[in-house]
């Protein structure tokens, strides 16, 4: 679903800065965090597209819940902003911004 290289911005929630990453290697990064947790739950509402021509925004609210044993529990919400890009006949994601709340 990723393009090669995605921009990822999760700076209102944690800092630090955008960052251009390889699509294998987000997915490696995301694998090591998330099997940390028992189980995660993200749940995409509210769900704007715009395109035009090879280029959609798209909008979302986002909850995302992730579950440690029976007393840990994280919740962050917001709102993602994803920008896409049409390849041949396929779509993919070339960034990925939470606006945290």
């Amino acid at each position: 679903m990723f393009s090669e290289i995605v921009l990822v911005d999760y700076t209102s929630a944690f800092g630090g800065e955008a960052v251009l990453v390889n699509c294998v290697d987000l997915m490696k990064q995301w694998a090591g965090l998330l099997s940390g947790f028992d189980a995660t739950y993200h749940d995409l509402t509210n769900i704007k597209v715009d395109h035009d021509c090879d280029v959609a925004t798209v909008a979302a609210d986002i909850t995302a819940s992730h579950f440690i044993g029976e007393e840990g529990f994280w919740k962050i919400s917001g709102r993602y902003a994803f920008e896409l890009e049409r390849s041949n006949d396929n779509w993919t994601i070339r960034s990925q911004t939470l606006f945290w709340r």
